[in-house]
């Protein structure tokens, strides 16, 4: 049987996405960082590590590290992740997961909280994705959207696969087609009548 089934869901919220944007209101300018590998700097427990055993060519392996397909991993990396950057969050701070935004109304608000997360990053041995920051900017994209601190639009990527999403033939197809749709909701006027 899998982990996943005999494992109880992880109570831990993840902060509402809406949220995490509205904090960014009346900001100016943005950072956006993405950990490298986030999930695998959790490192899982001796005595806990048997239970992720798999076998691969009659020899048996064991996870040192959180992976990301196990239900509770998202929900730990939140936790794990308040908990390094606590005394920031929702002072200019802002998480999800792996992913870290900084924003303040100035350069020197932005810039000095930017540097206590690298610091407290440097402090746990957390490493940054430098393919994936965005530094600095009055504009960035961040959880499927781009925000500037007044407007939020979706992203271009998220709405170009909207637009070409084929006209859905069964149930299934039109499930996913109204689950992709209504991640716009907030973009589209009187959706729900549509």
């Amino acid at each position: 049987m899998a982990l996943n089934e005999l494992v109880e869901k992880d109570p831990y919220e993840l902060p509402l996405i809406k949220g995490i944007i509205r904090a960014t209101q009346g900001s100016r300018i943005f950072s956006v960082i993405d950990l490298k590998e986030g999930f695998y700097h959790v490192e899982i427990e001796e005595h806990h590590k048997h239970k992720t055993a798999f076998e691969v060519n009659g020899r048996v392996y064991e996870w040192n590290s959180m992976v990301m397909g196990f239900k509770n991993s998202p929900h730990i990396m939140q936790r794990v992740m308040n908990n390094v950057l606590d005394e920031y969050r929702g002072k200019g701070v802002e998480v999800y997961m792996d992913d870290i935004v900084v924003h303040g109304k100035d350069a020197k608000i932005h810039d000095e909280l930017l540097e206590n997360v690298i610091r407290r990053f440097k402090k746990f041995g957390l490493r940054v994705n430098p393919k994936k920051i965005q530094y600095k900017l009055e504009e960035a994209k961040l959880l499927g959207v781009t925000i500037n601190g007044e407007d939020v639009k979706p992203n271009e990527i998220k709405k170009q696969e909207m637009l070409e999403y084929r006209r859905p033939e069964c149930v299934k197809e039109l499930r996913r087609f109204l689950g992709l749709t209504g991640w716009f909701r907030d973009f589209i006027p009187n959706y729900a009548y549509r």
